[in-house]
């Protein structure tokens, strides 16, 4: 009986000391993993970045040269590199043992808001991301509004006045594909500008519907654009053209072969 007893107390004994030596080699393997030079990063790849530059990203990154790969915490690299304006999504991965790999996926521009004396260029989520130059304003579509002091970097855009331009951008793309410009005043009035031709459209309402008849009338009429200044069809119902100053006289003959009925101050159609 008591030989069975230390028999008992002798094994526990041998398991204790057995657990806390598993349990001493496991934190010093974890201690190695965590010090080894074998997984200090050396190298940090990037992808998808077209604007953005690889100096740029490193650095609001955090990620450091010797840093062990192992104590990455990716969500919190994310967080910093979503902090910059071009950065619409990043996806960080771990690729062992001494390689950080950045995707990212920047903004894609859809057109440049120009507000006064300054333009910024958005994505189609409303999105600034960049101060635009003189490329952006001759390859992308242009929004013109009121100066304003509400356009920041990174922060959606809720001002109805863009919300308005970029609305009438993607429906007049139907309808009128070459029109690239579209002016809204501090009554949000929008206005299509093809050149030295306009088309008024009034209140953001019923767009679809103004630009559809707008495309009807000059598909009919094509020499209004030659020599009119602007179309209104802000009533849908009761649209007019203004002639340009050098229109034709009233009965003039254009060379599509409409007569131009020339009115104080506008035209009927």
């Amino acid at each position: 009986m008591l030989a069975a007893k230390r028999n008992k107390k002798k094994r526990n004994l041998v398991r204790f000391v057995r657990n806390v030596l598993a349990l001493v080699l496991l934190v010093e393997l974890i201690a190695a993993l965590f010090t080894t030079p074998h997984f200090a990063i050396r190298w940090c790849e990037i992808r998808g970045a077209r604007m953005l530059s690889a100096g740029d990203i490193i650095s609001v990154s955090g990620v450091r040269a010797g840093q062990n790969i192992l104590t990455l915490r990716k969500s919190l690299i994310e967080n910093r590199i979503r902090i910059l304006p071009m950065v619409q999504d990043v996806h960080v991965h771990r690729k062992m043992p001494k390689t950080v790999r950045i995707v990212i996926r920047e903004r894609t521009p859809y057109a440049v808001v120009s507000a006064g004396n300054f333009g910024m260029v958005i994505d189609r989520s409303l999105v600034p991301f960049k101060s635009a130059g003189p490329f952006d304003f001759s390859r992308l579509p242009v929004i013109e509004i009121p100066p304003t002091r509400a356009l920041r970097l990174g922060k959606k855009i809720d001002s109805p006045h863009v919300v308005a331009g970029v609305e009438c951008l993607q429906l007049s793309s139907r309808y009128f594909p070459k029109a690239k410009r579209v002016s809204v005043d501090a009554y949000l009035n929008v206005c299509l500008n093809m050149e030295a031709f306009r088309i008024r459209l009034g209140q953001p309402t019923q767009l679809r519907e103004k630009l559809a008849v707008a495309r009807d009338l000059l598909d009919a009429r094509p020499a209004i654009v030659k020599v009119g200044e602007y179309l209104d069809v802000s009533s849908p119902n009761c649209p007019a053209w203004k002639p340009r100053n050098e229109a034709p006289n009233a009965g003039d003959t254009v060379d599509e072969g409409h007569k131009v009925a020339v009115l104080s101050g506008g035209g009927t159609l």
